[in-house]
């Protein structure tokens, strides 16, 4: 079972950066948000429900303070309007049962006892504001001390009792705020820290990586510049610097190509010279594809050069050069190729099919172009008088192309020095007559 990964980018993990700081950072937001709704919580459950509860038991024990004492009053002046004013603060005292059953709910059980007591303590002071008002004064006092006095004590048992819960309950919610605030605190900026960290760790080893692999390149780029084009890079990257990386592999390679074929390539023409024409050759015979190795010759070059000078002989070398460039520009393709092998030898290799219209072309250019080489007097006579190799006077004609070809189409071709051999043998035939003229190997292969 295989597994794909995917290629991290610099694009991809810079992505990836981002969503790790953006997670640490929504942690802690979340952590952060929860924290304040805990503290939210505590807070209004203080508001809400301590502080009303602590503030309600007050106002309750000044309405039965305030009860007890009208009772006693009532009990020496018998004044009606006392018995008001104790109806008033007892209302006063039910409204405070009413806010901490708001407060409590049901889940106070203290709230019923002071409701009962309440309500016994008011019944008990109706009884004694009759026996008042019959002058039973003796009988009032004795309900007065033995049931409504146990009454309000009972009452104010209760009511310390639930102030004191509630004063406990606020205490308690207080410290536990005071802590969770400080954990909060504490781990929130533990969290914004870490993020802090994570990103610029990030930031860093991304930026040294891209920064290490560019001096790497620069470096290597030195190296080049100086000639050196062997530079190993220690760059082993997965995303776009080693891509770079591998492509500028690729670039030295290539310029050290290209520097040796500089190097080979003929400083008159700057055609591709002895060792890129061989390359090139073998290329096409080991791949096996079918080509045309044309032998580009020059007759009689040798005795205008001796005539006419080292200068005009280059002039006719380079013209004639651009001549089969121009040719195969127009006629070939990119894949032709043309070497200059030295001297007054050009080579091209092209297609078999190619190879009469470019041939013919090529003939056809230099002899249009090559008279305008001689001056008027050996053009008329249509030829030059030059010393042989034997050091002897000779005449030689106007200078005619000779183009030797030889192709796989017919016969197997396994090296470099076969081409070479039947190259020689064709051009022999070629010079032997007097014009500009391309042969072709028409011999096949022997099938024994």
């Amino acid at each position: 079972m295989s597994f794909a990964f995917t290629r991290l980018t610099i694009g991809k993990k810079i992505v990836l950066g981002y969503i790790a700081s953006g997670l640490v950072t929504i942690i802690v937001g979340v952590y952060a948000i929860t924290s304040l709704g805990g503290l939210s919580k505590l807070n209004n459950s203080i508001v809400t429900k301590d502080f009303p509860a602590i503030e309600t038991v007050k106002r309750m024990e000044d309405s039965l303070l305030a009860q007890d004492l009208y009772e006693k009053r009532y009990l020496i002046i018998k004044d009606p309007g006392i018995q008001k004013i104790f109806n008033e603060r007892g209302e006063e005292f039910k409204r405070g049962i009413i806010r901490l059953q708001s407060i409590y709910g049901k889940g106070n059980a203290t709230i019923p006892e002071i409701i009962r007591l309440h309500e016994e303590y008011e019944n008990f002071f109706k009884e004694e504001a009759n026996f008042i008002v019959k002058k039973y004064e003796r009988t009032a006092s004795k309900i007065s001390e033995e049931k409504l006095k146990p009454r309000v004590d009972e009452l104010f048992k209760l009511l310390q009792h639930i102030g004191d819960e509630a004063r406990v309950a606020q205490e308690t919610k207080l410290q536990l705020a005071n802590r969770v605030g400080e954990k909060a605190f504490t781990i929130t900026i533990f969290l914004s820290l870490l993020s802090l960290i994570v990103g610029i760790a990030f930031a860093t080893f991304l930026t040294l990586n891209i920064s290490a692999s560019i001096n790497e390149l620069k470096r290597a780029t030195e190296f080049i510049g100086s000639g050196k084009f062997d530079h190993e890079l220690r760059i082993k990257a997965n995303d776009e610097v080693g891509d770079l990386a591998e492509s500028f592999k690729r670039m030295s390679q290539r310029l050290k190509l290209l520097e040796q074929m500089s190097l080979d390539a003929s400083p008159l023409t700057r055609l591709p010279g002895n060792l890129a024409i061989e390359k090139e050759l073998l290329s096409r015979i080991v791949s096996g594809e079918k080509f045309a190795f044309c032998y580009i010759d020059i007759d009689n070059f040798k005795a205008y050069n001796d005539k006419y000078g080292y200068a005009k002989g280059s002039i006719v070398l380079k013209e004639v050069g651009d001549i089969i460039t121009a040719v195969v520009r127009e006629l070939g393709d990119k894949e032709d190729f043309i070497g200059h092998i030295g001297g007054d030898d050009y080579v091209l290799i092209t297609d078999p099919p190619k190879v009469g219209p470019i041939c013919n072309e090529i003939i056809d250019r230099f002899d249009k172009t090559i008279p305008c080489f001689y001056n008027k007097d050996d053009l008329e006579r249509g030829y030059i008088v030059a010393l042989n190799r034997d050091n002897v006077k000779q005449s030689f004609p106007i200078m005619t192309v000779s183009i030797a070809v030889v192709t796989n189409e017919k016969r197997i071709i396994s090296g470099t020095m076969q081409v070479a051999e039947i190259a020689a043998e064709l051009k022999h035939y070629a010079k032997s007559i007097p014009r500009s003229i391309y042969v072709v190997d028409q011999r096949r292969a022997i099938l024994l």
